[in-house]
């Protein structure tokens, strides 16, 4: 099963004369599928709205052509596997698996760029990177 290490430390194949999916976009999906894993691994804090299998399969990334992107196919292969692992964690709490704790930390201040939840919901919606 598709781990929150591997999510991290995947890469793609660049694209720029060619369709590609919006790398930041990409990035910030990833994260926020890392964070997601994180969390039903039991190694980091439950997410405030946490990503579910539903969520990646419904997310729409822009596509780019005549700047860098990435490669489509892998990022859709990628965003498969996540959503299966999403789907098996989400079966295991249906199950009766408890869910992990909450965090009592406080969230981290965010300074000027948009914060991470905030960057999820315009990429679940397909809204063009501001």
């Amino acid at each position: 099963m598709l781990t929150s290490d591997e999510v991290r430390r995947s890469t793609f194949t660049q694209t720029q004369f060619r369709d590609g999916y919006d790398e930041g976009e990409v990035d910030d999906l990833l994260d926020a599928v890392a964070d997601a894993l994180r969390a039903h691994e039991g190694a980091g804090p439950p997410p405030r709205r946490p990503l579910t299998a539903a969520d990646v399969r419904a997310s729409r990334l822009s596509t780019t052509r005549m700047r860098r992107g990435y490669e489509m196919g892998e990022v859709d292969a990628l965003l498969e596997r996540a959503a299966e692992a999403l789907a098996a964690h989400e079966g295991e709490r249906a199950a009766g698996r408890p869910a992990p704790a909450a965090s009592t930390t406080p969230p981290a201040a965010t300074g000027p760029r948009e914060g991470l939840g905030a960057r999820l919901l315009r990429v679940l919606r397909g809204d063009p990177r501001g």
